[in-house]
């Protein structure tokens, strides 16, 4: 069941201190198929990288870095970001 992203927040891994994006736009995406047709908001969020290095910490076994946080209509979505892809995006 997919529900409208209101918009991105970031998390340390003990989720005790919350980043909001610089900027955050929000537009609409539209699903349709032949059973139904479904209007759903979006979010695309900005971050300052001062704020994601001071969230950013390692748990216990060193993997993860932080967590995306998606706040949406039915609920919040926490996805892991790994040290390892956080360390691709300097390679870039």
């Amino acid at each position: 069941m997919a529900s409208s992203v209101h918009r991105v927040v970031l998390s340390d891994t003990n989720r005790t201190e919350t980043v909001q994006p610089l900027e955050n736009t929000n537009s609409s995406v539209q699903n349709n198929s032949a059973f139904r047709s479904v209007d759903y908001s979006s979010a695309e969020a900005i971050f300052s990288m001062d704020d994601v290095d001071r969230i950013r910490s390692k748990d216990k076994n060193g993997e993860f870095f932080f967590f995306v946080v998606v706040v949406g209509d039915n609920q919040n979505k926490f996805f892991k970001i790994k040290s390892k892809f956080f360390k691709e995006l300097g390679e870039n």
